[in-house]
């Protein structure tokens, strides 16, 4: 009897620590990850104001291009980072402001490519496939669709010309 309940006990526990992992996974945020002119491996991992996130991963950004799984992509300006609000739902991440153009209301959100000004940056990089991919490079996978302009702020539209790499 004493065996039976050592086994149940044991089971218990086990399937506790499996749920409690999972659960712990679950809450985990992979973040967004910051390509360009920044070191390999940056990513956004919290909400807020993209203005203050990027102030605290890459102080001298100029333009953002914000890259939903679908290739759909937003390139904004230093004056708009403080308009655009970047929020997780479950497991996704997605942008949105009332001020600027619909178009920077990108959904899954998967990669924010950073131009810097390479003065500003010695030996900062980011590998893609091995090579060395700077903002001037990951803009050449994009075909420019249109401009749109809301409340003083412009808003370039791009779509991916092919889908080169898996999120």
């Amino acid at each position: 009897m004493d065996r039976k309940i050592k086994i149940n006990f044991t089971g218990i526990v086990i399937v506790a620590i499996l749920v409690l992992l999972l659960f712990l996974s679950a809450c985990e945020s992979n973040g967004i990850i910051l390509t360009g002119n920044i070191s390999a491996g940056a990513k956004i991992t919290e909400s807020g104001k993209l203005a203050q996130l990027l102030k605290e991963k890459a102080p001298f950004t100029e333009y953002a291009l914000l890259i939903g799984a679908d290739g759909t992509a937003a390139l904004i300006s230093e004056i708009s980072f403080s308009e655009i609000q970047l929020k997780k739902d479950k497991n996704s991440w997605y942008s949105s402001s009332e001020l600027l153009p619909p178009v920077c209301n990108i959904t899954d959100i998967r990669e924010i490519c950073i131009y810097q000004p390479v003065k500003r940056i010695i030996d900062i990089k980011t590998e893609k496939n091995g090579k060395i991919l700077l903002f001037s490079e990951r803009i050449k996978d994009f075909e420019l669709l249109g401009e749109s302009q809301k409340n003083g702020y412009p808003v370039r539209k791009y779509k991916i010309k092919k889908q080169e790499i898996e999120y």
